[in-house]
């Protein structure tokens, strides 16, 4: 038996926790204010973590595609596939982060002083 299948399994749950978790932050007002900042937190972890096993993947497959080897999960053309998948989701995901936050302070005064 392989490992690949409780691995599988482990992320997928963990997504499912993730995105439950967001929802029910986003949902819930008093929560809301107090959960933002550590969901944000999350998913940029999340996200370098996505984009850093994107980078890993498209090398892995890259290389076995041009050394000629097969890969002892599936083949480097897959390989190649999942890791661009990896890496286009962990870019969406900490640019989704990043939406809606300033990084200075605006005033309601602009142009009055």
């Amino acid at each position: 038996m392989t490992i690949l299948g409780p691995l599988v399994i482990f992320f997928a749950m963990f997504a499912l926790l993730v995105v439950g978790l967001l929802i029910w932050s986003l949902r819930n007002p008093t929560v809301r204010s107090f959960l933002v900042g550590a969901v944000i937190a999350l998913w940029r972890l999340i996200a370098v973590v996505t984009l850093a096993a994107g980078i890993g993947l498209l090398i892995w497959g890259i290389t076995a595609a041009s050394l000629g080897e097969q890969l002892p999960v599936g083949s480097p053309a897959g390989m190649i596939g999942s890791g661009a998948a990896s890496l286009a989701g962990g870019i969406l995901l900490l640019v989704l982060s990043f939406i809606g936050r300033s990084s200075g302070h605006r005033s309601g005064r602009a142009g009055r002083d």
